[in-house]
């Protein structure tokens, strides 16, 4: 089973969507065995942006816990047309297994301030609560299983959980 999740960016905003994956038990899943992480975003059937490992647009901040951010620069969508655009986040695993773990739909607001562009930004403000994706064992084998989900989890994620039989 596919998490889904909305993510809000502001146009024009420098802003950064923390992602945490995790096993049916809750424990964390490393990401030794990922080879890239990608996103890509359609609207109207027109790719309108992609993120990934390869370019750093997808920053790994801890693989031992399965945890990174999704960065989205002001100049990304200061211009940008599209309000609403579909995506799908894949892990690509050694041997190049591909996984898609997350989708949803990209919901960008307007923005009442018009600024100059200013370059490239300095650092990644994180401006949405983190999402927990939960990966079960029948869709990778190399993960351990378990029954049931421990919902004792950072109060600061967002929890969206896929509770797929085992």
């Amino acid at each position: 089973m596919i998490t889904q999740a909305n993510i809000r960016i502001k146009r024009g905003d420098d802003c950064g969507q923390p992602v945490e994956i995790v096993d049916v038990d809750g424990k964390p899943f490393d990401l030794s065995s990922v080879k890239r992480i990608d996103l890509h975003a359609k609207s109207i059937g027109k790719t309108v942006l992609t993120r990934s490992t390869t370019d750093d647009t997808i920053k790994v901040t801890d693989k031992k816990n399965g945890r990174f951010l999704l960065h989205f620069p002001h100049h990304l969508t200061q211009t940008a047309n599209w309000q609403r655009a579909e995506y799908d986040l894949q892990l690509v695993f050694v041997g190049d297994l591909i996984h898609t773990v997350l989708e949803g739909y990209l919901n960008l607001s307007g923005d009442v301030t018009a600024l100059p562009d200013v370059g490239e930004p300095n650092g990644v403000i994180v401006t949405n609560p983190s999402i927990k994706v939960t990966i079960t064992a029948t869709e990778l084998p190399t993960i351990d299983a378990g029954n049931a989900l421990d919902n004792k989890s950072d109060p600061d994620l967002l929890t969206i959980y896929n509770l797929a039989k085992i």
